[in-house]
């Protein structure tokens, strides 16, 4: 079964606790979120470096969404947080999977990634915000 990682887990779980307008601490949002703080700290550096949240140091600083929660996509937290080949080219982990060295699977894996990135695209944070809070509503 695929899954994304733990890190993009984390991210999507902290990002849904920033907002636009209002800095917040790391340390809060781990809290909040249920994340290790410094394994967030880690991932918040990935995410300020690809611009889906603003960092800023010293007295009324903190972190904050650098876009609206709509404009934020899955694929957006995935590729910062796991990087650009994130979904892997081979379904088996072949260094070479190409040519004659093609596994069984890759041609299905071809489909399936482009099929997931779609998805992922078509994903936004906010869409997972809302979930959440439907969630907590039923409990």
């Amino acid at each position: 079964m695929l899954c994304l990682s733990q890190g993009v887990g984390y991210a999507v779980r902290a990002l849904a606790c920033l907002k636009v307008d209002r800095f917040a601490f790391v340390a809060d949002i781990a809290e909040q979120a249920h994340v290790p703080p410094a394994y967030l700290a880690k991932i918040f550096k990935k995410l300020s470096d690809a611009g889906i949240i603003e960092s800023r140091r010293g007295p009324g600083g903190g972190n904050r969404l650098a876009m609206s929660s709509e404009e934020i996509t899955l694929l957006d937290i995935a590729k910062a947080v796991d990087g650009p080949d994130w979904i892997g080219e081979c379904l088996f982990g072949a260094r070479k999977c190409e040519g004659p060295d093609l596994c069984p699977s890759h041609v299905f894996w071809e489909i399936e990634c482009k099929r997931i990135t779609r998805h992922l695209k078509a994903t936004t944070l906010a869409e997972i915000i809302r979930m959440k809070t439907q969630n907590e509503l039923v409990r």
